[in-house]
């Protein structure tokens, strides 16, 4: 479970000054990472010159395989249920 949350909490606390006396309640935040995917990754080529030389990048190209393409859609119908509750429960 530790992996699929990420957890923040602050206790509960009492505190007291010249002019007030005061009670917290402490709060608890329980949050999904968010996850991003890339499905498509370009890097143009470049070449930088200078007093210190030359450097010289041929660029890059990647895009995610087939199980990722499944999982990335998977968790968009997953998240769709919960966006879905959400937009209801306001429309109330």
């Amino acid at each position: 479970m530790n992996d699929m949350f990420v957890t923040t909490s602050t206790s509960a606390q009492t505190y007291n000054s010249q002019r007030l006396m005061g009670v917290y309640g402490g709060s608890l935040s329980i949050r999904s990472p968010g996850r991003g995917i890339n499905i498509v990754q370009f890097a143009p080529p470049r070449i930088d010159a200078g007093c210190g030389g030359i450097d010289i990048f041929f660029g890059s190209f990647s895009f995610i395989n087939g199980a990722q393409f499944e999982q990335l859609l998977r968790s968009i119908a997953a998240n769709a249920t919960g966006f879905a509750v959400k937009a209801a429960i306001k429309l109330m």
